[in-house]
């Protein structure tokens, strides 16, 4: 089923880390210790706020990515559902132009980032720690490839049939359990939002933030599709959050209407079956 109705995608985001490793100053440190390898000392190159907009704009790509798919073996990949597809690639275009953007803007000033590194660094200063402008875009970057979800039948090897027969096997295993946990990935997730749920409407609470209420609704709509094995426990928790929790409006004003869905949101996380 997960290879007729998802892909396995794999986002490499790269980034210059503006860190180096001075052996010399660890040396210093150590001899004026008496200790022996005790330590490593990093050289801050680049003053870390030019990069901040930077890695933002990564986590934002890397936070996406992981919101709309699913963890599949430990190699990086992560299952995407094909009914996510376009809105995925779309959403990742425009993600990976504006990290593109804020690389560009870092670049134009990193000269002036190196001189001002010179005064700050004063005698660690080393010019050689510093890559040039085309080594230096090369530094970053997002790459994403696309694989099929790969089956036993498609494990073809020139050996003995029993051999083979044996591969596939595992093959299966392998594929079976990677599904099994993507499924409770998705379980892990609505039991997080539902938990956020339950201790936010607790009776005292004054303020209901729109990020609760979103992130229900958010889930609900993702999980649709999240939902590749079709398993009817998720599908039964996800209608439920859906009807009875996106009450947004009168869960800011109202108490007893916040007691009521916190009441609900523990309701449901208990009657939750998927262990």
């Amino acid at each position: 089923m997960f290879d007729k109705k998802a892909m396995l995608v794999e986002l490499t985001i790269r980034q210059w880390t503006a860190r180096k490793h001075d052996k010399t100053v660890s040396q210093e440190v150590d001899k004026g210790h008496g200790a022996s390898n005790a330590g490593r000392y990093n050289k801050i190159l680049i003053d870390k706020e030019s990069l901040e907009p930077i890695s933002k704009a990564g986590n934002v790509l890397r936070t996406y990515h992981y919101s709309v798919t699913l963890p599949w073996g430990n190699n990086g990949q992560r299952l995407l559902p094909s009914s996510l597809f376009m809105d995925y690639r779309q959403e990742i275009t425009a993600l990976r132009r504006e990290f593109d953007r804020q690389v560009e803007i870092f670049l134009n000033k990193y000269p002036a980032l190196v001189n001002e590194a010179r005064t700050r660094l004063n005698t660690l200063y080393d010019p050689d720690d510093y890559p040039s402008l085309s080594s230096l875009r090369r530094a970053f970057g997002v790459d994403m490839e696309i694989f099929p979800v790969p089956t036993a039948g498609d494990f073809r090897v020139d050996v003995a049939n029993e051999e083979k027969q044996e591969l596939q096997k595992q093959v299966e295993e392998a594929t079976n359990q990677r599904q099994a946990a993507a499924t409770k990935e998705c379980f892990v997730r609505i039991r997080d939002t539902l938990q956020r749920m339950k201790n936010q409407c607790v009776p005292g609470k004054t303020r209901i933030t729109d990020s609760l209420v979103e992130s229900v609704r958010e889930i609900t709509t993702v999980m649709d599709a999240l939902n590749v094995a079709e398993d009817p426990e998720l599908t039964r928790i996800t209608q439920l959050m859906r009807d009875e929790l996106l009450v947004a409006e009168t869960l800011r004003r109202s108490p007893t209407t916040r007691k009521v869905v916190g009441d609900r949101a523990s309701e449901i996380l208990e009657s939750m079956n998927w262990s």
